[in-house]
């Protein structure tokens, strides 16, 4: 392990990047080692340098090659544990999206599970002083971060952005909701104590300015911190699949497969199960659950998915995950938000819309056909992990600077592959229609009976493969042109 490098850069490390010094990550599944409390203790390649203070092994974040990164091994190293890809984060606090894990074959895979916590403190408001206090940060909120409130007698507020607005919210209902008590206009700040622009606040008659009103970063409760103890509501009364369903809009096309199953909620887990479609709902598949604990239903609703127990056009939803562009839930891609029991919506990073496709067609490629199950996003598509290989794992995923879907064993991100499909900047892979090209041991060629077909008998059958993963194979890469 490298300490801290002798010789920092100087001239180009510039403050207003760092307004916040210290964070913790948790969550990690496979480089447990590098989860603690992380703080500043110098520069690395003109951006923040923080060492663990707490972590088992020595660990280090930095930024590098545009991807905020965990290494053991220290400043400008390339062999990192962890990464966020985020190129315009100018530090930690700031980066959005999912962070990716290497594996013990040196592959980066999803880890939704996984955060960067820091807090902040809201304070100067007299007229909104049940919303003034503590903030953890939560997940993410069009493109910014979410932050909780963590010691309110009260109801519990958030902290959040509006990127339609390019406001920031103070409020009750969370992520999206435009019911707020505070705002602060004209703030496409990257994090919210680097809002410069003045606050607003509601008297009881209407929003008045406040300049007194400030968010600042908190660096001394990482440790100290509770948690707000979660709570669950009675799920409503229960409708059933609407008898009259909407005719001649629904298109068929939008719907390749017709089976998939949710899971990992931990508020909202009555709607955990396995969902088939049923009908149309607003020109839309409808698809009920088979197996939950009480009725339940999938719909789209004002540009975002839902999952209710009232049924078709119904507001009162327990879930949610919002994707105007996604024709199907099989092709919705973020973070899946919960109803709690003050009807506020909180992220869910555990929760899945897990599904089977089945590649077929290839011999040269053999042990990459067979089934793959849904298991996150890469690249804004799903992502998908083989799981009846008796060789090593390969995944099924998109790339999108090149908007080709691949197939190999270095998983997201990774040009180093078997077989992939180009010009196909479809939303899921049993979209494809234009060919695929597989490596024949020499080159890649061209195979027109390679297939990826939906498969909906799979759902309680398929096996999960096993956590040991074996060395990845040689790999011919992409070719050049």
């Amino acid at each position: 392990i490298s300490p801290v490098p002798s010789a920092l850069p100087t001239g180009c490390f510039e403050n207003k990047h760092l307004k916040a010094w210290r964070f913790r990550l948790q969550g990690a599944m496979i480089q447990t080692f590098a989860m603690g409390t992380y703080d500043l203790v110098g520069e690395c390649a003109c951006h923040g340098y923080f060492e663990c203070l707490d972590c088992t092994e020595a660990s280090f974040v930095y930024k590098l090659n545009g991807s905020w990164v965990v290494s053991s091994q220290g400043c400008e190293s390339e062999n990192m544990a962890v990464m966020i890809k985020d190129v315009d984060a100018l530090s930690p606090f700031e980066a959005i999206g999912i962070w990716l894990e290497r594996n013990d074959s040196a592959l980066f895979v999803n880890s939704s599970s996984m955060i960067l916590e820091y807090f902040v403190f809201l304070s100067g408001s007299d007229a909104q002083s049940s919303r003034m206090g503590f903030y953890k940060r939560i997940g993410d909120c069009d493109e910014r971060p979410y932050f909780q409130q963590i010691n309110s007698d009260d109801d519990i507020d958030y902290l959040y952005y509006n990127m339609d607005r390019s406001w920031w919210y103070v409020g009750s209902y969370g992520c999206g909701s435009t019911f707020v008590g505070l705002y602060s206009s004209i703030s496409d700040v990257a994090s919210p104590f680097s809002i410069t622009s003045s606050w607003f606040e509601w008297d009881g008659s209407s929003f008045v300015q406040n300049d007194d009103i400030l968010v600042s970063a908190s660096d001394n409760l990482l440790s100290l911190a509770p948690s707000p103890s979660p709570s669950i509501s009675p799920a409503p009364s229960i409708s059933p699949v609407p008898s009259a369903l909407p005719t001649g809009c629904f298109e068929n096309k939008h719907l390749k497969a017709w089976r998939f199953r949710l899971q990992g909620a931990m508020i909202q887990t009555f709607a955990m199960g396995t969902y088939d479609l049923v009908g149309e709902c607003a020109c839309h598949g409808y698809f009920e659950c088979l197996d939950c604990t009480e009725a339940s239903f999938v719909y789209k609703l004002n540009g975002s998915w839902v999952v209710s127990s009232q049924g078709c056009e119904s507001e009162n939803m327990a879930v949610m995950i919002k994707d105007v562009d996604a024709l199907s839930p099989f092709e919705a891609i973020g973070i899946w938000l919960e109803r709690n029991d003050s009807a506020l919506f909180v992220n869910s990073s555990s929760m899945i819309l897990e599904y089977f496709v089945f590649l077929s067609g290839s011999d040269a490629q053999s042990s990459r056909m067979g089934f793959y199950k849904r298991i996150g996003d890469c690249d804004e598509r799903p992502y998908f992990q083989q799981i009846n290989s008796d060789d090593d794992i390969d995944y099924l995923y998109y790339n999108m600077d090149r908007s080709w879907w691949y197939v190999g064993s270095y998983g997201c991100g990774s040009t180093f592959v078997g077989l992939y499909s180009s010009i196909s900047d479809v939303a899921s892979p049993f979209s494809i229609t234009s060919s695929w090209f597989e490596w024949d041991g020499s080159s890649f060629v061209q195979n027109d009976d390679i297939l990826v077909s939906a498969s909906d008998n799979l759902l309680s059958l398929a096996p999960s493969p096993s956590p040991s993963i074996s060395p990845a194979p040689s790999i011919s890469p992409v070719p050049s042109a």
